[in-house]
Parts: structure tokens; sequence; C-alpha cells
């Protein structure tokens, strides 16, 4: 295949998981999936998803996943964390529910993640403080619960941070000095 096992697997996953098949738009992905074709050389089949290289090259990495406003509804699977070269997920404006994974810290190249106006509960994971190239962060409108994680203050190119209408406590951790 063209696309990164690891990527391919988590792609496939986070269909299933967010019930791939009531998304709207989603019929191409339906396609592409109930098909078994390769995400990133199949673009039109799998709306959304940006991949590093081009057409035809070997062990191309999704790099982008704008799903915002499709109804996808469910839980974001584990193995999303397999993308570790993703760089923008957008996820805006859906019916996601349940924590955010930990695994989401092994994208240590994620720039931007938006999660906004979705149902997800738990806690912000600690392990965030991983996340050192994430510039913005919006989980606003959710049910997020606990205080800010402290390494919130090490994310040194975070510009924007949106996480207002939930119920978390506290204050925000500044950078941490010696």
């Amino acid at each position: 295949g063209f696309t990164h096992p690891d990527d391919q697997k988590a792609l496939y996953d986070l269909f299933n998981s967010t019930n791939g098949h009531e998304w709207s738009e989603g019929f191409r992905w339906v396609r592409g999936i109930s098909q078994g074709m390769d995400p990133c050389d199949s673009p039109e089949f799998f709306k959304g998803l940006t991949c590093s290289g081009t057409l035809l090259e070997p062990n191309r990495r999704a790099t982008g996943l704008l799903l915002s406003y499709l109804n996808l509804n469910g839980t974001l699977p584990a193995s999303l964390g397999l993308m570790t070269e993703m760089q923008e997920m957008y996820m805006t404006d859906n019916k996601l529910e349940g924590h955010l994974p930990t695994s989401l810290c092994n994208m240590s190249q994620l720039q931007t993640f938006d999660a906004a106006f979705n149902n997800f509960t738990g806690v912000l994971p600690n392990c965030v403080a991983a996340l050192t190239n994430l510039v913005k962060l919006d989980l606003r409108n959710n049910h997020i619960t606990g205080s800010i994680p402290p390494g919130f203050g090490s994310l040194l190119r975070l510009q924007h941070l949106f996480l207002s209408d939930n119920k978390l406590t506290g204050t925000i951790p500044g950078p941490e000095s010696d």
C-alpha cells in the first residue's frame, strides 16, 4: 500500500468508531472503506484527508484530517495516536464523546487540534506536554472536567487555547522557570 499501515489502521478505526456510515457527506468514505481502498492514494474517497508525499509513493503519512460538521458520532479510537505525522485535526461540531485518548500525545507533529462543540468527557491528558509543536488547541463547549495539566505551561508554541464552556477548575499553568 501507499499509506503507512499504522495510518491506514487509524483511519479505518476512526471511521468505524464514529459510525462512518452515518457521516453527512461520508458516502465517499463508505465506498473507500468498503472497497478497501488506500486512503492516501484515493483522495476522492477520503474527503478531508491530506497526506505527505505524492501519489503512488510508498508509506505516505496522514498529515491533515478535516472532518468538522460531518455528524461524526461516537468515540475517538486509541489507534488515532498511530498517525505520528499528523499536523492538523479538525473535528469541530460533531457528536464525539468519551475521553480524549492519551494516544493523541503520540502525535508529536500536531500543530492544531480542534474538537470544539462535541460531547467529550473526562480530563485533559497529562501527557499533552509532549505536543511541543501545538499552536492551537480548541476544546470549547465539551464536558471536560478536572484541572488543566501542569504540562500546558511547557507548550511554548501554543498561541490559541480555547477551553471555555467545559467544567474545568484551577488556572492555566504558566511556563516553568528554573
